[in-house]
């Protein structure tokens, strides 16, 4: 079992050759989250009660044209409407065991070799996962159930392409999505499901055990076993970029400026539907400096554009990678794909737009003098990473979105 030197030692090795690359590790190597943070107007001053922010809606209409000797217009004022933002708390976590622990003093590279894998891995996995959280609405869905069942541990979801072998989730039941805590269809209580593989093909995902019942609209989402992921994660593009729905404590029901531009059932891309979410985002005052989208729905606007010309613009990307680009009145906007896209949709963000609210980065949990704590009973050691943060924005209309998108 390793003692308390090795535990000075493990420590200053992780401090020393780990801890100043993390964010810039996770910048490179995701892209939406990586364009945001490059691009977004982040918030690192966070107070304990989140941002606060102020919204303009309208105008002062204390003006007017009269002859001569007629009253003049009486005093109007300015429209606003204030908005609040708190921070979502992230968390990663690392495991090693004892032995491998001890060997940090006589085992130097050994011990760099092992703890470098797993620190390297889990910060691609953070990156990935708010990669994810971009894109998602604020809930933690991964997937929604589409075809009901019973006894089986084989269920069909409406889409996969966030959920991964080895995942650990809860199946909540999706007509107790509205209360505090949704029921888990977990056939043991306090004990997530792993998921054992994902045909993509059949959107069939087989669990480590059976599901009693399971119906269309249940969900899944990260699990802990005794917690889950549940209305904890970043309010994403999922919640940010639609026409209904209060965010960030302002309604567009009461305030209808707030709607961001929201079409669905697309169907067959065109380059008109899409120049009218850059329209209805323009008559706004703003543009989408970005087309965020998946490469079936890329490929979709590609095999529109074939029919109509022989070349198009092309955009040069950062790190020399080059991709379409979509030519607007305004302007051309930039084309890119990411694989967490969510199914069939093309986001028109304005990034200027966004805000990512922290008030640290990625940090390693320390309080207690080492970032290493003994397992209970267990010789091993876990290093933990945490992270305050929240995607939001201060113009919900400066964005766009289009859904429904026959993919090719």
């Amino acid at each position: 079992m390793a003692n308390g030197q090795d535990l000075v030692v493990a420590n200053a090795l992780l401090k020393n050759v780990y801890q100043d690359n993390v964010n810039e590790q996770i910048n490179n190597e995701t892209p939406a989250l990586g364009q945001i943070k490059s691009s977004a107007s982040n918030i690192t001053t966070v107070g304990g009660a989140g941002v606060r922010f102020s919204a303009h809606f309208g105008r002062n209409h204390g003006i007017g044209a009269r002859n001569e000797l007629e009253l003049i217009p009486e005093a109007g004022q300015q429209q606003y409407a204030q908005g609040n933002t708190g921070l979502k708390s992230l968390y990663g976590t690392i495991q090693v065991s004892g032995q491998i622990m001890s060997q940090a003093k006589s085992d130097y590279q050994s011990f760099v070799n092992i703890v470098d894998d797993e620190v390297r891995r889990i910060k691609t996995d953070l990156a990935k996962d708010q990669n994810r959280q971009v894109y998602g609405d604020g809930t933690g869905t991964l997937a929604t159930v589409q075809t009901s069942g019973t006894a089986s541990a084989a269920i069909v979801f409406d889409d996969v392409r966030w959920v991964s072998a080895g995942a650990r989730v809860d199946l909540l039941q999706g007509t107790t999505l509205a209360a505090a805590t949704p029921t888990v269809r977990n056939p043991v209580a306090n004990r997530f499901l792993i998921v054992l593989s994902v045909n993509k093909t059949t959107n069939t995902v087989t669990f480590d055990q059976a599901v009693a019942t399971f119906t269309a609209g249940d969900v899944i989402v990260r699990s802990g076993g005794t917690v889950n992921s549940w209305k904890k994660e970043w309010t994403g593009f999922g919640a940010i970029i639609k026409a209904t729905g209060a965010i960030f404590g302002i309604d567009p029901a009461n305030f209808p400026a707030w709607a961001a531009v929201e079409k669905t059932g697309t169907g067959t891309l065109t380059e008109l539907k899409m120049n009218a979410v850059v329209q209805d985002i323009r008559e706004q005052g703003s543009k989408p400096t970005r087309i965020l989208t998946t490469p079936g729905a890329y490929n979709a606007y590609w095999s529109a554009l074939q029919s109509m010309r022989q070349y198009v613009n092309k955009t040069d990307l950062a790190g020399g990678l080059g991709d379409l680009s979509f030519s607007t009145p305004y302007g051309n906007i930039p084309i890119m794909t990411d694989f967490d896209c969510n199914k069939g949709t093309m986001w028109f963000p304005n990034e200027s737009e966004l805000q990512i609210n922290t008030n640290v980065g990625w940090e390693w949990i320390d309080e207690q003098g080492s970032m290493w704590q003994k397992l209970q009973r267990q010789d091993g050691f876990v290093a933990e990473m945490r992270n305050y943060s929240e995607l939001t924005t201060k113009r919900r209309n400066a964005h766009g979105v289009l859904k429904g998108i026959t993919e090719v």
